[in-house]
């Protein structure tokens, strides 16, 4: 009897443990991801502008400037929403870098939300600069469920120096 109860309780601690619990592998190409990383670092380019297109439930479009390697300035087209902390991550290309890195490494392998989860991050890359022009959040939503946010951005218009 003793022995039942002991695998019984055993059986419990498992279940309550997330042992069992389905982890949710993103769909990213970290090699490619870290290869064009690295060759936009060695460019050492530091001063360029950049138009940022934010396409979702916040929209922004405009010219992002950076000098010295960090963000100055951004210049929003006329009935662009205002370039917020929401968009800080995306106001160097270092920083899209950075965005994307922490995106990726803070939900990977964890536990699903059951009604929405990032699914893939989809990044197209120049591939004369080595900076991302097209990052996707794509999300697996369940039926029934909505969800909203900024989940395409588009990166064109690089110039070098400003």
């Amino acid at each position: 009897m003793k022995r039942i109860v002991i695998i019984v309780s055993f059986l419990g601690l498992l279940a309550s443990c997330d042992l069992f619990t389905p982890r949710v592998e993103i769909k990213f190409d970290q090699e490619t991801f870290d290869t064009q990383r690295q060759l936009w670092q060695s460019s050492n380019i530091k001063n360029y502008s950049y138009r940022l297109r934010a396409v979702g439930f916040l929209n922004y479009d405009g010219t992002i400037i950076v000098e010295n390697g960090e963000y100055r300035e951004n210049l929003p087209s006329e009935g662009s929403d205002e370039f917020s902390g929401y968009f800080m991550r995306y106001s160097s290309i270092d920083e899209i870098y950075d965005w994307i890195e922490l995106e990726f490494t803070s939900n990977n392998n964890k536990k699903p939300d059951p009604g929405h989860y990032l699914e893939e991050i989809l990044v197209v890359y120049d591939e004369a600069l080595h900076i991302p022009v097209e990052v996707h959040d794509i999300y697996h939503v369940s039926p029934g469920v909505s969800i909203t946010g900024t989940f395409d951005y588009y990166i064109d218009d690089f110039k070098v120096g400003r």
